[in-house]
């Protein structure tokens, strides 16, 4: 079964031309959930790019969204987010 990344063409394009991009840490989080990497991975990902998970509770449901829906759909972990009052990852592509 194939997953979603949830992120736009257009980003990942920009991202992969122009190695100065600096992604945000939604978008790590999502690309992170997307490709099942575990939270060391995702925290040295983040840290390359400039953040740090923060000790919040949406920095918190966020780490859940990589370690509780491993091998999952990213929708999974956005009715979670949404669950909680957190907007989703990833961008939301016009159909």
């Amino acid at each position: 079964r194939q997953r979603q990344m949830c992120i736009r063409d257009s980003y990942y394009r920009r991202a992969e031309t122009n190695p100065d991009t600096k992604p945000s840490k939604r978008a790590i989080v999502a690309v992170a959930c997307g490709l099942d990497m575990d939270l060391d991975t995702t925290n040295k990902l983040l840290q390359l790019a400039g953040h740090a998970f923060e000790d919040s509770d949406e920095d918190n449901a966020l780490k859940f969204c990589i370690t509780g829906f491993v091998g999952q759909p990213i929708d999974e972990a956005n009715e979670f987010l949404s669950s909680y009052g957190y907007a989703p990852l990833g961008t939301q592509q016009r159909k």
